[in-house]
């Protein structure tokens, strides 16, 4: 069955609002920070992405079929630290886009949305 039918419209606007501003922030990264003839590679896929998305949360995923958060951004974990600033524990919550698909989805949707400007640099 395909991901937005489980998880309804709201959740496919809610995706494509923030995928669509993940992209734009990529875009202009890319423009400013890429060779121009790499730019303009990424420039030319930003309209398809939606469809590559979409694609690839719906297609099976073989040997690397596991069960995945789905909304993996900072927001999303608390960490504990010790008194010099170690990470000691890592609780997740907001499990509501849970799926069955490739770790690479999550991680994907980690990088893009946790890091900022000066990571990309």
């Amino acid at each position: 069955m395909e991901f937005f039918k489980l998880l309804g419209t709201f959740t496919e606007e809610m995706i494509k609002k923030n995928l669509g501003g993940a992209i734009s922030n990529i875009d202009t990264l890319a423009k400013e920070y890429m060779e121009p003839s790499i730019a303009d590679k990424f420039a030319a896929i930003v309209p398809k992405l939606w469809d590559i998305f979409t694609d690839g949360i719906n297609k099976p995923c073989g040997l690397f079929r596991t069960l995945t958060h789905g909304d993996s951004w900072a927001n999303n974990a608390m960490f504990k630290h010790d008194d010099n600033g170690v990470v000691k524990d890592l609780v997740l919550f907001d499990f509501q886009c849970c799926r069955i698909t490739s770790p690479g989805v999550d991680l994907g949707y980690l990088i893009v949305t946790g890091m900022g400007k000066v990571s990309w640099e």
